[in-house]
Parts: structure tokens; C-alpha cells; sequence
């Protein structure tokens, strides 16, 4: 078909844009009311694409999308800016006041850096770009939501598919918005596109589809099909075979017959699963490949490089014409989502980044942004000038302690109330750096009798950071997505709760689940609470499962606050952590007070059939009866170990044991040592743990300062006295 079609929407859209209001443009985006930022950090690829289609999802539960604030009907305000503000083409797929909205967004370069934003809430926006969300590459893109037909093709390129035969179920539920279910089809069952010259006839392409198939295919399901009966008029057909293959067949010059362009059982999806397949042919570089949910599948064979038979049939979804234009044979049974042809070859990113754009939750993450705080009545800022570091750190977790002002201690924030916060437990609390962008954060413990602890994500730390909290809002913006604990972290755990589990904050590794003898939960810690081993006995630990994540490395941190009842007296000392079984067997490592009077950390050997002690030094016992930080660092990359008590350097030196940690198959025993197997222990830590954290990277003396002194040293942060947000209005963001 011409591109007549695309000549008369851009007339269409023009006429819209002149007919809208004309209050603002695309530049003034501070008369939007409300706006949030997209990101990308979930993309994978390794180059940026140009134009890429990204899907926005929009919804109070994802975002904090409040659709009460639109001022046009149908999101008709919503617009989109990249980071330089220039307004950016997009296409409302669906639209659903009560639930989850879809959106596609084109990005002029998508990279695991691109940031978006999302404005609404204006009642004269600017014109909506004229320009496609779909390249030029597209001949097709039906997203196939509608629940009537026509069911639109979105790049106005070529037909719709307008005509609906046998048991199909229009608008169910799809990957992305509504999709076409083919669950009930008999041999008759189809939807039909007319003939359009731009669906065939090219040489490179990508198709790609979406899929759910109630079964596996016992007599072959055709997914669509461009030919008459038999070989003849072909262009292609793709379906599920009933030897559990996709089958890709293309049609001749002359379309006098069809070829197998592949046949995979790689690319068949599971049945009842969603399974995104597409299939390149590349003429340049004469190649091809296949994906099934983003990953390479199938390629060599033969090639196949003529140029794709210019067929005169309509294109079938759901079947395989056979005879003529009546009934098919080979019906598809499930749901079918999110068709695109390109007469393209795309790239093994623009597939990944297709498919994860639409089913990987990690692709895009919503956060706040400065403006954004307008909406919250309180505030109060946080700064950082006792930092005594002599490099920033970047990504590190700051602790703000947050209680009202005690005149009779000096502690605590002047003018601060628990009362001034809207929502319980501290839900409306949030953390801007300088710029005004959302930092993570987590709360630790909330306590409105008292004091409550925050650890917070800054970007980077040093004598001149400082950050503001937020609170005193109804409809705060989203938490940001992003852990606070960085990528080095394998485990942090707070210790602090009164029952089990202990959780781990990073997600990666295990909680403690398990309590054997004589531990207190919910003691008080040098940060919230801690574990109280103070009368432990042989048996007594803490039992974190076995997780690979906890051993296997080279270079590492381990670091935890104690504060020991005695100093280690016993032959064999006090132990705080142990991952080994009895006796130097399947041995990762392990970490106490050593008699006499020594802190230890010993390290197995990459078989774990023994071990060596990393760190052995009286200047790493703590005294008695106070709060201590000790930190373990091996580097073996500058070849190097370290060993520091509250913050400073203690130990540096001798046998360093550079062998990979043995990947032990054992629990993690936190309060004793793990020398009989999986019975009691013999050396059991006598006092309170807190804090324990491991690091599959090698921290520098920097961190491991700042480290101690966010937690300890009363000079590193300084709070400013509560106050009213000056920038406040009415308007609530999200």
C-alpha cells in the first residue's frame, strides 16, 4: 500500500494540535502541575538505539499516577520531555482511569542512562508532536487492544485489522493493555488485514508477535499468514508445529511455493506463559537469527535471501488460509498481543531491549523530581561536614537519626513532630539531594516515641553534601526503586527486629530465620536494635540458609559492631560469625575474638578443606563492655588486606591468602562457631551483635571510616532545625 496513509494522519494530528489550546509549549513545563522521571537502568545493551519505542506504565500503584489530576479527558495533557526539555513523540495504547494505562514513548537514544519525564495536569498543554513513535523501519505495529474491530495499525502505514471471523474474543487481557483471544478458535477462526503492498515484497525484515498458547501444538497453530491455498501466493506463515517447533516459512520470488526459513523447538514457548518471538533476516550482512524473549535462539541454516513475494492475499491472524479465502486448518489457541513488521533487520539490542521494555520490571524505574517537593509542608536538611574522608564515595548509606528536640539532652531536630508527617510509619518521608533528585532510602525502625533511624542513598559523599528530607504530604511521590545498599553488597543485615525472621536489606542474600538457645531478639543496638548473646551457651547462634552469594569471591568486606561482655578468655575465643562445617571442613571463613586477646578473621582455601588466618592482631580487639566497629578488607586487586577498629587501620600485612573463598555449601552462624556439624557450637560470643554486613568488593579506609562515623562520631552529620517548605503550594504531586 502507499504511504498516502501517513500524508493524511499528519494532517489529522496537525488539524488537532491547531484545534488544542494554545496556553503553553513545549519548553514551558513548569505550567504542568505535576511531572515524574523514567529511567532506564534495566537496559542491557551495549549500544544506544536511536528512536526506540520505550512503554510507559501509568498507575497510583506503579508511579503514583493520579488520574484525578488530568485536566483533559483521556490523558489528553500528558506529555513527555527528554533531558534537554524537547517534547517527545508518544501513543496512548490504553487508557484506564481505574487501573494500569499504557504508553509508548519515543526516546531519541536509549541507554541505560536516558532519563524521560512525564507532565500533566495542565488544562492548556502544548501541541502533541506530530511525529510517529514508530521509525520509519515500521510497515505494522497493532497493538490489538481494541475491543471492537477495527483494531488499529499504529504507524498509518498500512490496514487494520477490520474484519472478524469464528470464536474470537476481542480486548482480553494482554501483556501490554488488551490483546486478541483465539482461546475458543475452530477451523474458521480468523482476524483479516486487507492486502497492503508495504507488508511484503521487501528483503531485510524483523517479525515479531507476542504469544500465550493454551497448549502446545498437537496439529500445528498457525500464528498469522500472507498466501492463497496450498504453495500458492505465498509470502510467509509462522506458527507452533505439533512436533513442539516454531515453523518460519517464506514464500519464493514468485510465491509459487514456501521455504522453511527456520524451524526451531528453541523458539516455542512454554504454554500459558508469555512468549515474545522475533525472527531477522538481515540481506546485507546475509544473516539471520531468531529470539525467544529477547535471547538468540536460532541462527545459520539457509539463508534464504531472495526478495519476499509481493503476495495479493490478505494477512491472516490466527490461522493459515488453505483454501482460498474459506476456511483455515491449523487455528492458533490462546492470546496473541503486540504484532510488528519492519522492513528492517533489527538489532540483538533493539529485540532485548523490545521484549524487556514491555515484561522486565527492572527495565524502568519512576522517581520523583525536584519540583515535585512543592507538595510536601515540612522540611529539614542534612549535611555532612564532619566527613573526614579525602575522596568522595560514591553511592554511600548515610544514617539520619530523626527524633523531636529533647532540650535536656540536645539531641533530636529543633521544631521536628512526628505529627507533622500524613502518613503512618513514615510513608511520606522522602530525600532529595542538592538537585532535588529522589535519593533511596530505608527505614530502619520508626518509632514516634522516640527516635527513628533512616539510612539514605547519597550520590556522593563528602564534607560538602548535603541533603533535605521531605514529609507532610497526602499523595507523596514514589520511593525510589533503587536499593540503597550498592551493587558490592551480598548481605546487610540490621539485627534489629523483635521476632524472626532478621531480615537482609539488599534482597540478595538470606535472612536469619532460624534461633538456637540463649539469643535476645530486639536489644538495643548501637543503631535501632541488635542480638543479645550476652548468655549464650555451646549451642546458641543464629542460622542464616546457605547462599552462594556469600562466599565464591576474592576481594571482600566484612564488617560488624559488637560490644563484647568480656574480653575472650577460653581456648579456643569468642566467635561472632562462622561459615564452615566442623573443623577446618567446607570452610568459607570465620570472624571473632581470639585468645589471647586477639581479633581473628580466618579465610578457607579454595578447596575449604582448611584455612589461614587473614588477620590476626591485639589491635583489633575491642575493649570490653563498649560499642565497637571492626572491618575485614581484602583486595586482590592491588594485593593488599586490611583490618580496621572504629574506622582506623589496625592491621595491615602478612600472609595474604589470595585463593578464591571457597564456595561453602554451609549456613551462616551468627553468636558462635560451627565445630561439631550442624550440633552445638564450642567458642559462643558473650555480648550484643549489630549491624553485619559483607561485600564482595574490597572497601577503601575512606568508606570504612565513613562507615563507623555515620553511626558513631557525633560530628559527621548536622541537621538544621525543622521548617516549613517555603516552595509549598496546594497542589499534590502524584
Amino acid at each position: 500500500m502507499n504511504r498516502k496513509k501517513n500524508a493524511l494522519a499528519l494532517a489529522a494530528i496537525l488539524t488537532a494540535a491547531a484545534a488544542m489550546p494554545t496556553g503553553a509549549f513545549a519548553e514551558n513545563w513548569e505550567d504542568y502541575a505535576r511531572k515524574f522521571q523514567i529511567s532506564f537502568p534495566g537496559y542491557a545493551g551495549s549500544t544506544a538505539l536511536a528512536d526506540f519505542p520505550v512503554l510507559v506504565r501509568l498507575s497510583p500503584e506503579r508511579n503514583g499516577f493520579d488520574y484525578a489530576k488530568c485536566r483533559i479527558a483521556k490523558g489528553g495533557d500528558l506529555r513527555f520531555a527528554d533531558a534537554e526539555g524537547n517534547l517527545l513523540p508518544h501513543e496512548i495504547d490504553t487508557w484506564n482511569p481505574d487501573g494500569e494505562s499504557t504508553v509508548w514513548v519515543k526516546v531519541p537514544s536509549l541507554t541505560k542512562d536516558t532519563a524521560i519525564t512525564a507532565y500533566y495536569g495542565n488544562p492548556s498543554p502544548c501541541a502533541a508532536s506530530a511525529e510517529s513513535v514508530w521509525d520509519s523501519g515500521y510497515v505494522a505495529v497493532w497493538h490489538l487492544g481494541e475491543s471492537a474491530t477495527p483494531l488499529v495499525e499504529s504507524t498509518g502505514v498500512t490496514t487494520p485489522f477490520a474484519t472478524k471471523v469464528g470464536n474470537v474474543v476481542l480486548g482480553a487481557a494482554g501483556i501490554s493493555g488488551g490483546a486478541v483471544d483465539f482461546s475458543a478458535a475452530t477451523n474458521g477462526t480468523r482476524l483479516v488485514a486487507a492486502d497492503d503492498d508495504d507488508l511484503d515484497g521487501f528483503n531485510s525484515f524483523t517479525i515479531e508477535f507476542w504469544t500465550k498458547s493454551d497448549t502446545t501444538a498437537k496439529s500445528g497453530r498457525c500464528i498469522f499468514s500472507k498466501r492463497y491455498n496450498g504453495g500458492a501466493n505465498v509470502a510467509y506463515l509462522i506458527g507452533h508445529e505439533s512436533d513442539g517447533c516454531v515453523q518460519v516459512a517464506l514464500g519464493t520470488t514468485d510465491g509459487k511455493s514456501s521455504q522453511r526459513f527456520e524451524y526451531s523447538s528453541g523458539l516455542m514457548p512454554a504454554a500459558n506463559v508469555w512468549g515474545h518471538q522475533a525472527i531477522v533476516r538481515d540481506t546485507t550482512a546475509g544473516t539471520r537469527a531468531c529470539y525467544l524473549d529477547g535471547v538468540s535462539k536460532a541462527t545459520g541454516g539457509t539463508y534464504y535471501g531472495n526478495t519476499l513475494h509481493n503476495s495479493a492475499r490478505p494477512l491472516w491472524l490466527g490461522n493459515c488460509n488453505t483454501s482460498g479465502d474459506g476456511e483455515g486448518k491449523f487455528p492458533f489457541n490462546g492470546l496473541i498481543d503486540e504484532v510488528r513488521f519492519s522492513k528492517v533487520a533489527r538489532s540483538k539490542d533493539w529485540i532485548q531491549a523490545t521484549h524487556d521494555t514491555v515484561a522486565s520490571d527492572g527495565f524502568a524505574v519512576y522517581s520523583g523530581l525536584a519540583d515535585d517537593w512543592r507538595s510536601y509542608s515540612r522540611k529539614f536538611s542534612v549535611s555532612f561536614s564532619g566527613y573526614a574522608g579525602s575522596s568522595a564515595l560514591s553511592g554511600f548509606p548515610v544514617l539520619v537519626r530523626i527524633a523531636p528536640f529533647d532540650a535536656g539532652t540536645g539531641k533530636g531536630i529543633r521544631n521536628f513532630s512526628y505529627a507533622d508527617l500524613k502518613m503512618a510509619e513514615g510513608g511520606d518521608l522522602r530525600f532529595a539531594d542538592a538537585e532535588g533528585h529522589l535519593l533511596a532510602h530505608e527505614i530502619e525502625t520508626w518509632n514516634p516515641d522516640g527516635e527513628s533511624l533512616v539510612w539514605v542513598k547519597v550520590p556522593s559523599l563528602d564534607a560538602a553534601t548535603k541533603i533535605t528530607a521531605y514529609y507532610g504530604n497526602v499523595v507523596p511521590c514514589p520511593p525510589s526503586a533503587e536499593s540503597v545498599w550498592d551493587s558490592g553488597y551480598v548481605a546487610v543485615w540490621h539485627l534489629g527486629q523483635s521476632a524472626l525472621p532478621l531480615v537482609e536489606s539488599t534482597g540478595v542474600a538470606t535472612p536469619f530465620a532460624t534461633s538456637v538457645g540463649n539469643a535476645a531478639l530486639g536489644a538495643s543496638g548501637i543503631a535501632g536494635g541488635a542480638v543479645d548473646f550476652s548468655t549464650a551457651t555451646n549451642g546458641t547462634r543464629l542460622v542464616a540458609a546457605d547462599d552462594p552469594d556469600l562466599d565464591g569471591f576474592d576481594s571482600f568486606t566484612i564488617e560488624v559492631w559488637t560490644k563484647s561482655d568480656t574480653t575472650a578468655t577460653s581456648d579456643g575465643g569468642k566467635w561472632i560469625l562462622s561459615k564452615r562445617y566442623n573443623g577446618g571442613a567446607n570452610f568459607a571463613y570465620i570472624l571473632g575474638h581470639e585468645k589471647p586477646g586477639q581479633g581473628c578473621l580466618a579465610i578457607g582455601k579454595t578447596n575449604g578443606s582448611g584455612q589461614g588466618n587473614l588477620a590476626l592482631s591485639s589491635g583489633m580487639l575491642p575493649a570490653p563492655d563498649a560499642w565497637a566497629h571492626q572491618a575485614y578488607v581484602r583486595d586482590t586487586v592491588s594485593g593488599k588486606r586490611y583490618g580496621y577498629l572504629d574506622g582506623e587501620s589496625k592491621a595491615t600485612g602478612g600472609t595474604y591468602y589470595d585463593n578464591t573463598l571457597h564456595d561453602s555449601n554451609r549456613p551462616l552462624w551468627l553468636g558462635n562457631l560451627n565445630t561439631a556439624g550442624d550440633g552445638a557450637g564450642a567458642w559462643p560470643f558473650n555480648g550484643l551483635i549489630d549491624e553485619l554486613r559483607i561485600s564482595r568488593v574490597a572497601r577503601s579506609a575512606d568508606w570504612i571510616q565513613a562507615t563507623h562515623d555515620t553511626v558513631a562520631a557525633a560530628g559527621f552529620a548536622t541537621v538544621s532545625a525543622a521548617r516549613e517548605n517555603s516552595d509549598a503550594t496546594l497542589i499534590s504531586i502524584r
